[in-house]
């Protein structure tokens, strides 16, 4: 798995920070806005990536759900596509700016290397009206705002997908076992590997 050198993730940190300033911040409509350090988010995508989609004829595909403007599916450079799905439409306005900006400023200073098609554009939807997930093995979530309702709509839509692997939820406050009783309730037949708190 490639890993940003730490460096370079803080040079990466203040190019997101610049360009969501001149986009008036993460903040949206809808929700509350949160956010990871680029290091953890990094550091997350790292770990999600290191499960094997099962198949090597499966390409990775990496979901932010509640992606806002997007910085992890900038940081996904060990992915073979990503893309989010985000609720707020003015967050998806933001996202569109956004994305593109930072992509070119970062390829310009050799910060990521892979192709701009990867990051498919926002999907901009509520999780419940979604029938279907697009194709996608690994999905990152950061659940700060979510309520039971919204994440037990997020756990019908993940079993419906039959391609997805890993699964990682980020959250400021979590009790241990509020997690795996999370799990329990919403993925059956999944397995828990671990909880990072």
């Amino acid at each position: 798995m490639l890993q940003v050198p730490q460096k370079e993730l803080r040079r990466i940190n203040c190019i997101f920070n610049r360009f969501q300033n001149q986009l008036g911040g993460g903040e949206g409509t809808v929700g509350i806005y949160g956010t990871v350090t680029t290091t953890g988010v990094a550091a997350i995508l790292v770990a999600l990536r290191g499960i094997p989609t099962g198949h090597v004829d499966i390409p990775s595909c990496l979901t932010d759900i509640g992606s806002g403007l997007g910085c992890p599916l900038l940081l996904a450079i060990d992915f073979d596509e990503a893309f989010g799905i985000e609720i707020d439409p003015a967050k998806c306005l933001k996202a569109k700016a956004f994305i593109p900006r930072c992509y070119k400023e970062l390829t310009a200073r050799n910060l990521i290397n892979y192709r701009r098609e990867k990051i498919r554009p926002t999907v901009c939807a509520d999780v419940q009206n979604i029938l279907k997930l697009p194709f996608c093995t690994h999905v990152y979530s950061f659940w700060e705002g979510f309520n039971e309702e919204n994440k037990r709509d997020v756990g019908k839509l993940l079993r419906r997908s039959p391609y997805v692997v890993g699964i990682a939820i980020v959250q400021r406050a979590c009790r241990e076992p509020d997690v795996p009783a999370f799990f329990l309730r919403n993925f059956k037949e999944a397995t828990l590997k671990g909880i990072c708190l």
